[in-house]
């Protein structure tokens, strides 16, 4: 179990640089002491919404593409665990930082932090760095020579691209981003063409399920897909464009029930259980709360999930039945009848 805490390594070096009256662009940023909410200057990139929320509107942004180039005085980025995705964050930061700004890149030694270092110097910058809280700090000054064939390459290579022989469309840092995973190859083989009705995909990923179902089951008049992650939520848009009027995809974090839903025929789910390094299977088990008060009477659920995981007590809580129709390769699907 990793105690590290890059957030406050982060913050603990910020509050060493002198103030500046520009506007500040925190990547992958998460609110903490030290952190003026409320200013009007500060403009945070987070795709979780679990962690946006606590952001006023006005500083959120939902996307990489068309940040100003040397437009912030100050730019922080939070390295994300999976390296491409790294990359295109410090590559995007290097091209927001206007001459003389000063960008601070921080990440768990455990998860990425021990590159930062490198990465900053492939792209031309002089490093100073500090390691604290079990985690690695760099600072970097935007002073001319970046290597500017390096950063087009990070930033192309961490963005959308075809993957699947060109089925679908994804980017580095959703889960299992470039492939199907175990589990949902597993759960789509025990979906039958008779599922019908309106339904949901919780955490949708970039879509391959919610894809399967339109595909392959006629009778599914609509589908909602949702997941925590706003990167995740457009990839599956684009991944399903071709169902048109059936199928609406949100943001939203399904640790809460989803605003405006009608009562479900049925859900589909693969949540997540992983948390950085960690295994919550809370997530699962509030994944499963809030999929029983989102169907009706004798609507079906039908999920995928790692054998270990002991989903099956939540479940006889709120399911008439609840049955696990197979067991392999260490995943099981389970159908519950509200």
């Amino acid at each position: 179990m990793s105690d590290a805490d890059p957030l406050s390594a982060l913050l603990h070096a910020l509050s060493s640089c002198p103030a500046v009256d520009g506007d500040v662009l925190f990547i992958n940023g998460i609110y903490g002491p030290g952190v003026d909410v409320q200013s009007t200057s500060w403009h945070v990139l987070q795709y979780f919404k679990t962690e946006a929320i606590r952001w006023p509107d006005r500083a959120i942004l939902l996307q990489d593409d068309g940040l100003g180039a040397g437009r912030y005085d100050r730019v922080l980025v939070l390295i994300s665990k999976q390296h491409d995705a790294s990359r295109r964050d410090l590559a995007v930061a290097a091209r927001c930082l206007r001459s003389g700004g000063v960008l601070l890149a921080a990440g768990a030694n455990d998860a990425g932090g021990r590159r930062i270092e490198d990465d900053l110097r492939a792209l031309g910058f002089s490093t100073v760095s500090d390691s604290r809280y079990k985690s690695r700090v760099v600072e970097v000054r935007c002073e001319g020579g970046l290597h500017e064939d390096v950063l087009q390459n990070w930033i192309s290579s961490g963005g959308w691209q075809p993957v699947l022989q060109e089925q679908f469309v994804s980017r580095p840092g959703l889960f299992s981003w470039d492939r199907i995973d175990v589990g949902s190859a597993l759960l789509a083989a025990h979906i039958t063409a008779d599922l019908g009705g309106c339904g949901a995909d919780f955490g949708c990923g970039y879509g391959f399920l919610s894809a399967h179902i339109l595909n392959h089951c006629p009778g599914v008049s609509f589908l909602y897909a949702l997941d925590v992650d706003a990167r995740a939520v457009e990839a599956c848009r684009r991944n399903t464009a071709f169902a048109g009027d059936r199928i609406n995809c949100f943001w939203h974090d399904l640790t809460t029930m989803p605003p405006a839903l009608p009562m479900l025929d049925f859900i589909v789910m693969n949540p997540p259980f992983h948390e950085g390094s960690l295994t919550h299977k809370e997530l699962g088990r509030a994944f499963i709360r809030t999929a029983s008060s989102c169907l009706r009477r004798e609507g079906r659920l039908l999920m995928v999930a790692n054998n270990h995981l002991p989903y099956e007590d939540v479940l006889g809580e709120s399911f008439s039945t609840v049955a696990v129709t197979t067991v392999a390769q260490g995943y099981k699907v389970i159908e519950a009848i509200r």
